[in-house]
C-alpha cells in the first residue's frame, strides 16, 4: 500500500509529503483546492500519460515520489512482473517509485534508484492499485472491461494469465500459417510459371559468345564463294605463274639470284639477302595458307541452315524475356533459387501446421475449463452483484451476464472438437458483457445503454466489492467516487468503502460529509497564498478539526449542522467499530 507521496510544482502545489496509512482516507476541501492534484499525483507513479502542462508555473520540472510497503503476497506478484522485464530484478517489500517531468515534456522514472521505462512503471503500477481518476468510471461501459471483473470474482486470474502465453504463442503461429498459406498460394502459381520458364530456358542451352561464334561462321558460310576464289587468286599470285613466271615468288627468287651472282663482288649485298631470303620464306607460308585456307571451305548448306534455326532461337528467346543472353542466365539462377525456397517455405509451412494441430487440442481443453468455471460462476455472481447494488442504494436494479463464444475477426479459430468450432482471443473462447434492468417491468440493456454516470461510480464499486482483491495491501483510488449522487446515497457509498478498506487502504477524494464521516483518516487540503503566489497545503484533521471540516462540507456552520456533523461522526465511528475494526484514526469527537 501507499505509505508516503511526495509532490513537488505540480500544478498549484509547490511542495508535499504525506503519509497515508491502511484503512480509509478520504480527502476534501473546496473546489479548486487540488484534490484531484492528489490523485493526478498518484496515476503519474502509475505510468499515466503527463505532460509538461502539468508543471508548477515558473517551475523547470515537476517530481511525485512513492513508497510502497508491499505485503508478501503483493510483493510476489510485483516482483514477477519486474523479473519478467528487467534484467535486475529488485528483491525488497518496500519499493520506491520517483517520476519526473520537465518543461520540455521529458519524463525519467525511477524503482528504487534503477531507471526504469514508462511501460513498466504501467505495468507495475497496475499490479500496486486500481486508480480511478474523473471520468474514468465510464470505462465499466466498455465490454472489454467486464470478462476480466467476472474472471477475478471466479478466481481465474492467475489461470486465465498461464494460458494467455500459450494463447499468445497459438494466434501468432496461426498468423503465420494463415501469412505463409497467402503467399504459397501465390508462390504456387509463380511456381509453375517459373517452372515453365526454367524448362524453357535449360532446354535451350544457351552459352554465353555463343551468339557471336555463329554470326561469324554464317557470314563465312554465305561468303564461301568468294572466300574461295581469293584464296586460289593469292595462291596463284604468290606461289606460281605457269605462263609467264611472274608470280610473286618467282620474282623474289630471281632478284636472289641475281644479287648472289653480285654478292661476291660488294659484300654491302648480303643484308638485302637475307632480308629477301626472309621474305621467301614468309611468302612461302601465305602460300601454304591461302591452299589449306581454301581446302578447308565449305559450300555446307545445311550447315548455314542449322546456324540459322539456332540464331532464331536464340534471338526469340531473347526478344522473349527482354533480356541479353548474360541477362537470362542470371535470370535462370535467379528462377532456380526462388523455387527452392518456394519449396522450403511449403515444408516450413507443413511444420507449423503440423505444430498448430499438435497445440490446438491442449489449448481447447484449457480454453473450455476456463469457459466452464465462468459459466459456473456467473449465477452467484450476479446475486453478488445485486445485493451489493441494493446496499448502495440501486434497489431493484439487476444484473445478468452476456456469455457467448468468441466470433471477432480478430480471433483464431481453433479445430473443431466434435461438431462445434471454437474462435481463441485472447482471454480463451468467451465474449462477456453485463447487462442491467434498472427495474423489473424494464427491458434487460448493456449497461453503456441505460447506466447514468452516477450509476457508472456505484456499479463499478459493487463489482470491486464483490471481486474484492483487497487483503493483499493493493491500494483502491477513487477520483470524485460520489459524482452524480446525493447525501442519502454518500452514506450507502461511506459504508462500502468502509468495508472494502478492512486491513487494507482506500483512498477516496469526496465532497460527501456523509462519505467523509466513515474515513479512518481526513486529509483536508487548503489553497492559500505564499509570498503572493497561490499554492496548495495539505493537512490530517482530527478530532475538532475534523468535525469542524465536516460542518464546512455542509456549507452551513449552524449549531444544527454542528450537532449532526457530530452525531454522523460518533454514528459512524461505532458502526465500524461493528465490523470488528479498531479505532485507525484514534478520533476524539467534539462535545
Amino acid at each position: 500500500m501507499l505509505k508516503q507521496l511526495k509532490i513537488t510544482n505540480l500544478g498549484l502545489i509547490e511542495e508535499a509529503d504525506i503519509k497515508f496509512q491502511d484503512g480509509l482516507t478520504v480527502i476534501t476541501g473546496e473546489t479548486g483546492s487540488g484534490k484531484s492534484l492528489i490523485i493526478d499525483s498518484i496515476q503519474l507513479l502509475f505510468g499515466i500519460k503527463g505532460g509538461a502542462y502539468q508543471v508548477r508555473s515558473e517551475e523547470t520540472q515537476l517530481v511525485v515520489e512513492g513508497v510502497f510497503q508491499l505485503s508478501l503476497p503483493l510483493a510476489k506478484l510485483v516482483f514477477e512482473n519486474i523479473s519478467s522485464k528487467y534484467k535486475d530484478p529488485i528483491d525488497s517489500t518496500v519499493l520506491r517509485i520517483q517520476r519526473s517531468i520537465d518543461v520540455n515534456g521529458k519524463n525519467l522514472c525511477f524503482l528504487n534508484g534503477k531507471k526504469i521505462g514508462l511501460k513498466m512503471l504501467t505495468s507495475t503500477g497496475s499490479v500496486l492499485a486500481d486508480v480511478y481518476g474523473q471520468g474514468s468510471y465510464s470505462t465499466i461501459f466498455n465490454s472489454s472491461e467486464h470478462l476480466p471483473i467476472l474472471d477475478s470474482y471466479a478466481g481465474l486470474t492467475s489461470v486465465v494469465e498461464d494460458v494467455r502465453g500459450d494463447i499468445t504463442y497459438f494466434q501468432n503461429l496461426v498468423k503465420r500459417i494463415i501469412k505463409l498459406e497467402e503467399n504459397n498460394e501465390d508462390k504456387k502459381n509463380n511456381r509453375l510459371q517459373m517452372m515453365e520458364e526454367l524448362d524453357e530456358i535449360e532446354r535451350v542451352e544457351l552459352q554465353i559468345g555463343e551468339e557471336d561464334i555463329l554470326k561469324k561462321e554464317m557470314l563465312i558460310l554465305l561468303n564461301s564463294e568468294k572466300l574461295s576464289e581469293m584464296a586460289i587468286n593469292s595462291y596463284a599470285d604468290i606461289k606460281s605463274n605457269e605462263i609467264d613466271h611472274s608470280s610473286v615468288q618467282d620474282k623474289i627468287t630471281k632478284i636472289m639470284q641475281i644479287i648472289r651472282e653480285n654478292v661476291d663482288i660488294d659484300d654491302k649485298l648480303k643484308q638485302p639477302l637475307d632480308v629477301l631470303e626472309n621474305i621467301s620464306y614468309q611468302i612461302d607460308e601465305l602460300g601454304v595458307f591461302f591452299r589449306l585456307y581454301d581446302s578447308q571451305l565449305e559450300n555446307n548448306s545445311g550447315r548455314l541452315i542449322q546456324i540459322q534455326d539456332r540464331l532464331g532461337i536464340i534471338d526469340g528467346i531473347k526478344r522473349k524475356y527482354r533480356k541479353s543472353v548474360e541477362e537470362i542466365l542470371i535470370y535462370a539462377t535467379d528462377i532456380h533459387s526462388r523455387v527452392i525456397s518456394i519449396d522450403s517455405s511449403q515444408e516450413a509451412l507443413a511444420s507449423l501446421v503440423s505444430e498448430r494441430d499438435r497445440l490446438a487440442i491442449p489449448l481447447e481443453a484449457s480454453c473450455l475449463l476456463i469457459s466452464k468455471g465462468r459459466r459456473d460462476a456467473i449465477k452467484l455472481f450476479v446475486e453478488d452483484v445485486d445485493r451489493e447494488l441494493t446496499d448502495i442504494g440501486m434497489v431493484g436494479t439487476r444484473i445478468s451476464v452476456s456469455m457467448e463464444s468468441s466470433s471477432n475477426g480478430n480471433n483464431i479459430r481453433l479445430t473443431d472438437i466434435g461438431e462445434t468450432e471454437f474462435s481463441v482471443n485472447n482471454n480463451g473462447i468467451d465474449c462477456v458483457e453485463f447487462l442491467m434492468q434498472g427495474a423489473l417491468d424494464e427491458p434487460t440493456k448493456p449497461l453503456s445503454k441505460i447506466a447514468s454516470g452516477g450509476e457508472a461510480a456505484r456499479l463499478m464499486l459493487a463489482f470491486k466489492s464483490v471481486v474484492n482483491t483487497m487483503g493483499m495491501g493493493k491500494s483502491f483510488v477513487l477520483d470524485e467516487i460520489d459524482y452524480g449522487i446525493g447525501g442519502r446515497l454518500g452514506d450507502k457509498i461511506g459504508r462500502k468503502l468502509a468495508e472494502l478498506s478492512i486491513g487494507d487502504q482506500v483512498i477516496c477524494v469526496t465532497h460527501l460529509p456523509q462519505v467523509a464521516v466513515f474515513a479512518d483518516h481526513h486529509l483536508r487540503l487548503l489553497k492559500t497564498k505564499l509570498d503572493e503566489k497561490l499554492v496548495i497545503r495539505a493537512e490530517f484533521v482530527e478530532n475538532t478539526d475534523r468535525v469542524n471540516e465536516v460542518i464546512e462540507m455542509f456549507g452551513n456552520d449552524s449549531p444544527r449542522v454542528a450537532e449532526i456533523a457530530d452525531d454522523m461522526l460518533i454514528e459512524s465511528e461505532k458502526w465500524k467499530q461493528g465490523l470488528n475494526r479498531t479505532n485507525i484514526s484514534g478520533l476524539h469527537m467534539a462535545s
